[in-house]
């Protein structure tokens, strides 16, 4: 999130004027170094460490939440009290106060997955229900709802109930303005291993996983053909949850989080990238998950291809040579990285 990333860069090395963060610079050892040696090396074990000790509204919702929010705690809600206090609630009572920033960190980032779950762009949001229109996304916008406002105004505010109750929410909708907000906490919440293990694993879902672009809602079984092939269609959609599930497992048997787990959790990020099944097969293995890694959905894109350069043999006989010489290979169609795409 570039709110997130903004607060998070603009506190390192908060001092200008201090003699010791200008004497850890000099020798090298200052935090914005440390970023730069971070992105050069993907060292997220490192990053960790800096975020967790930079990013303050991760240190306040880690220190009142011990879990997800989204696991479960639909009750959740920051919270404007009547004597100007922030806080975090949880099922109607406080659990403890929060800072300003806290709050206007969370909001901004749910203010952007509102936009997201649209469905333009990156949304909608996994497992959520759509917006009856975009008319909702409006209405909670014209709302003001950041910290210093809602301080000034004075009285009791609790974001998301009562941004909702003002945007005049249908039941539908406000239900799902309520989901966003936990994922906005849980956004803010986690940890840097949780967000790279959910890049990984949303690279691994577009990659072997999910169901077909224009799957089929009905099944027309009028013959043994078109039967096979809707059972083919029926194992793609399954291959979704059957790859997410293999993933876990290789997450849960890797090295705990440190500097071996970085190195692991880098290598299989490269792995997934190059569609290397066989080496992910032998990855999984050395860390004891013996369970065969899900390809149907790959052979199938895999399929596809090779049936349109069938296609072409029969007015171009020599097309499956360039085929094979302009892509190397046949899964990323490309050649040591580069854009080379078959004719």
């Amino acid at each position: 999130r570039m709110g997130c990333a903004v607060k998070f860069v603009s506190a390192l090395d908060p001092s200008t004027t201090s003699f010791v963060t200008r004497l850890l610079q000099m020798f090298g050892v200052g935090e914005l170094e440390s970023m730069s040696w971070i992105l050069a090396t993907h060292s997220v074990h490192i990053l960790e460490q800096l975020h967790k000790k930079r990013f303050l509204p991760r240190s306040d919702l880690n220190r009142l939440l011990q879990t997800d929010p989204r696991n479960g705690n639909n009750s959740l809600q920051l919270v404007a009290t009547e004597n100007a206090k922030f806080q975090l609630w949880q099922d109607g009572y406080a659990i403890g106060e929060v800072k300003a920033e806290t709050i206007d960190i969370v909001l901004g980032v749910w203010r952007e997955l509102q936009s997201e779950h649209l469905g333009d762009d990156e949304g909608p949001v996994e497992g959520l229900l759509p917006w009856s229109s975009e008319d909702a996304v409006s209405a909670l916008r014209r709302v003001p709802i950041d910290a210093v406002t809602i301080r000034e105004e004075g009285g009791f505010f609790a974001w998301p109930d009562t941004v909702i109750e003002r945007a005049c929410l249908g039941e539908k909708d406000g239900q799902v303005a309520r989901q966003l907000f936990l994922h906005a906490l849980a956004d803010v919440w986690e940890s840097i291993w949780h967000k790279y293990e959910r890049k990984i694993m949303a690279q691994a879902k577009v990659t072997f996983g999910g169901p077909g672009e224009n799957a089929p809602n009905s099944l027309d079984v009028s013959s043994a053909e078109v039967e096979a092939t809707h059972v083919h269609t029926l194992l793609e959609h399954d291959q979704g949850t059957m790859f997410c599930s293999w993933l876990k497992d290789v997450f849960e048997a890797l090295p705990a989080k440190g500097s071996q787990r970085a190195t692991s959790l880098r290598a299989l990020e490269r792995l997934l990238q190059d569609r290397d099944t066989h080496r992910l097969q032998k990855f999984s293995q050395k860390l004891g998950v013996d369970s065969r890694l899900p390809v149907a959905r790959l052979q199938a894109e895999l399929s596809q291809k090779l049936a349109s350069v069938a296609a072409n043999l029969a007015e171009d006989p020599s097309g499956l040579v360039d085929f094979v010489t302009q892509s190397k290979h046949p899964l990323l169609g490309c050649l040591g990285g580069a854009d080379l795409k078959p004719s």
